[in-house]
């Protein structure tokens, strides 16, 4: 089960990040949503590695519950041929901020669609109801459905 909140933020966070990581992701399909990420992680303990995973995701919006496994970076290469449409690129950092891992993601930079958000992930639904926005200006998006990534893949590739 996956329990997260999102929120859209005008900017990263002026804070020295953990990890900074490349991200390409693309949709199999957005009903049910299927997608496939390819992760290389730029700075942070893990630098240099390079991971492809494969996602299924159910709807929901606080808590939904999420199967990931890893695949292998010839099988990630013959779906990026498959789906033939550019994938969505994401600078994405994580942020330890009082205990909590904020991950903040800037997608599709230097184009029209650029934007910039942060995903917050808890054990439970309560713990993210107790959850503060620290970080200057956001807006919370989690129950907003056309902010979910499988939209925006939808508005701006389909």
């Amino acid at each position: 089960m996956e329990i997260e909140r999102k929120f859209l933020i005008k900017k990263l966070p002026d804070i020295e990040p953990i990890e900074h990581v490349e991200i390409y992701q693309g949709y199999i399909s957005t009903e049910p949503e299927i997608r496939v990420r390819s992760f290389r992680v730029l700075e942070g303990k893990n630098k240099g590695w390079t991971n492809y995973k494969l996602t299924v995701k159910s709807d929901g919006d606080l808590a939904r519950e999420e199967i990931e496994t890893y695949i292998s970076q010839n099988f990630f290469e013959e779906v990026v041929q498959f789906i033939g449409k550019p994938f969505i690129h994401k600078d994405y950092r994580k942020y330890d901020v009082d205990g909590s891992i904020v991950e903040c993601s800037v997608v599709d930079a230097g184009t029209d669609n650029e934007f910039c958000y942060a995903e917050v992930e808890f054990v439970t639904e309560d713990e993210a109801a107790k959850f503060e926005w620290t970080l200057g200006d956001a807006v919370d998006i989690t129950y907003d459905k056309p902010s979910k990534m499988k939209n925006y893949w939808i508005r701006t590739r389909m």
